[in-house]
């Protein structure tokens, strides 16, 4: 490869021979130092120092900025110092990776923008301003990265690209675009991490109108390849949230081809068991990992525990049966209150916008399962107060939506709403869940249920129009015997 003798903007200004690797140099990356990316032209040291030089003005080092209006750095800026810094789980990808990539690919650059947009546009909305102007730049730099695309060299760039326009459709509502995009992000090995969890939101949110395109990523997927090396010892909180996503992700392939018969059961069973053993496994070096670390990533560690309590809680109901096998498991319920309010203490999350899974899901499935009034009550009130973003879930709408389940549930009952939880208990060992007899004790019981089978709602589908902030829905009720599958549908409109 013919080298350009200018190198990037750090070597330059150090005055030292650049390898010139692309997108970052290994000088630079050995060295711990954030490479400055390459110049299109020939820009004097002197520009280039004070390119590099502001801690003030954080964008400065991006050479496209130097083309760019302040407006778009603006909009680059709160990206940067926002938008990628609120994940739950540690994101290289986001917060080192993706920046990185900006500093000289520019379709990458304008889906950053377009990102970074919506969040003011988003911000302007808390404070009742007007947020169409963000919005109308959003969808302006989301057609610049598509229409730049082509340009994209390499496999790892054009991954990294599919995952940013996927959070632009994700905030803007464009549900079919958004699978198009992560089709295309699972069809490449790079960033494989962040691509699995926001595949995952994916999967616990179907739009009625875009539904999600299992066939389609059971296609791309290979379960046993997914399922591998889960007993390997977890050297990082980084890599254990890899496998645990991965491990969740497996399940809902297995559960979907289960249920729609793609999936024979034989070969189901089979893989099931395999997927089992290696949610064991994975608890066991967790249980290891953890062993006598310090609390300096607390906010990782709960994030894992809420996850992997919502898994196991999926395990243990699994998809077929009475609504009704959802109330032996009251404890499961508690300890995703438990886990989310000590999430919520140890780094305030409301009023965030994350690109990744956060509380949304499992609050939104606490108050959907759990038909103890004063668990699921608690639970809603906190999915209210959040007023969060968390990828293509939204949690005004998703209150809204399962509130109203809750008022259809609840219709002419009079439960209580009072419950002491104990806040102070211990979190359960990792270990200590694969054992055969585990079970989580609650304060609740399932004796003070009073929602009766046929009154419950099994399957929530929304169609929402984000722009129109309304969501048209068609709950499908329980059946009232063992033959049908359902009951009655009722169709209900939220707005928010």
């Amino acid at each position: 490869m013919k080298r350009s003798k200018d190198g990037c903007v750090t070597c330059r200004i150090r005055r030292v021979k650049c390898d010139e690797t692309r997108p970052h140099c290994r000088k630079c990356c050995v060295g711990q130092r954030a490479c400055g990316g390459y110049p299109t032209g020939r820009v004097p040291r002197r520009r280039l120092v004070e390119l590099l030089g502001s801690s003030a003005s954080p964008t400065n080092d991006l050479p496209l900025a130097l083309s760019a209006s302040p407006t778009e750095i603006g909009f680059f800026d709160l990206f940067r110092q926002v938008t990628a810094t609120s994940t739950l789980f540690d994101s290289e990808f986001w917060q080192r990776d993706l920046l990185q990539l900006t500093q000289a690919e520019p379709a990458i650059w304008h889906a950053t923008v377009a990102v970074g947009a919506l969040q003011a546009g988003w911000q302007a909305e808390l404070r009742g301003a007007d947020p169409v102007e963000c919005t109308r730049h959003a969808v302006t730099h989301y057609g610049k990265a598509l229409a730049l695309a082509r340009e994209l060299d390499c496999a790892e760039k054009a991954a990294a690209l599919s995952l940013v326009l996927m959070a632009t459709t994700n905030m803007l509502g464009r549900w079919s675009e958004s699978q198009l995009h992560i089709l295309a992000s699972l069809r490449m090995p790079a960033h494989q991490d962040t691509a699995v969890r926001m595949d995952f939101q994916a999967m616990t949110y179907s739009d009625s109108e875009s539904p999600y395109p299992y066939a389609k990523t059971s296609a791309l997927t290979d379960l046993d390849h997914i399922l591998r090396d889960m007993a390997v010892e977890i050297q990082t909180l980084r890599e254990a949230g890899a496998r645990l996503f991965a491990i969740m992700r497996a399940y809902f392939l297995l559960d979907e081809g289960m249920v729609t018969g793609q999936l024979p059961q034989g070969p189901f069973l089979t893989r099931y068991e395999v997927f089992l053993r290696n949610l064991c496994a994975w608890e066991r070096c967790m249980d290891t990992f953890d062993e006598g670390r310090d609390e300096s990533q607390l906010v990782e560690t709960l994030s894992l525990r809420l996850y992997h309590v919502l898994l196991r809680l999926l395990v243990r109901t699994g998809s077929l049966g009475p609504e009704t096998r959802f109330d032996d498991c009251l404890g499961y319920f508690e300890y995703i209150i438990r886990v989310a309010t000590a999430l919520q203490e140890a780094r305030p999350l409301s009023s965030k916008i994350s690109l990744e899974p956060g509380l949304i899901i499992p609050l939104y499935s606490t108050v959907h399962r759990c038909r103890h009034s004063a668990l699921r009550h608690h639970a809603l009130d906190m999915l209210s107060g959040l007023n969060n973003i968390e990828g293509n879930w939204r949690s005004a709408p998703a209150a809204r939506v399962v509130a109203r389940v809750v008022a259809v549930e609840e219709e002419g009952l009079q439960p209580s709403t009072v419950l002491d939880i104990d806040f102070a208990q211990p979190w359960v060992p990792w270990r200590a869940w694969s054992r055969s007899n585990f079970d989580l004790p609650s304060a609740a019981t399932p004796s003070d249920i009073l929602v009766p089978e046929a009154n419950r709602v099994r399957d929530v589908c929304p169609m929402a129009d984000v722009e129109g902030r309304r969501v048209d829905l068609r709950l499908l009720m329980c059946s009232a015997n063992d033959i049908d599958p359902y009951g009655g549908v009722r169709e209900e409109v939220v707005h928010f």
